[in-house]
């Protein structure tokens, strides 16, 4: 099953608290938003660019090919959204030093 892109963002919204909270339980004084960081670049680099069907471009009209794409290309994008918000965020940190 393809996960649809818009369950991304609370599933999102649930996992770093609760990862974040639990670095904490066992005394690990982390910035949050180093942990966020962290978790979508490695989000991103293990699902956004590895998720795209490049091995049904041989065979484009196969049963549910287009539709397969369309998913995927949704779920990279919802990525590389949350990606954006990190790397806005570390410009705007860069700036203000």
């Amino acid at each position: 099953m393809i996960l649809p892109a818009a369950d991304l963002v609370p599933i999102n919204q649930a996992i770093l608290p609760g990862y974040i909270a639990g670095l904490q339980d066992e005394n690990w004084d982390v910035d949050p938003e180093e942990v966020r960081a962290g978790y979508l670049g490695s989000l991103a680099v293990r699902s956004a660019l590895t998720c795209l069907p490049t091995h049904l471009l041989a065979e484009p009209h196969a049963n549910g090919a287009e539709n397969t794409w369309v998913q995927r290309i949704e779920l990279t994008r919802v990525i590389a959204d949350l990606v954006a918000d990190v790397a806005r965020a570390a410009a705007r940190d860069r700036t203000a030093r």
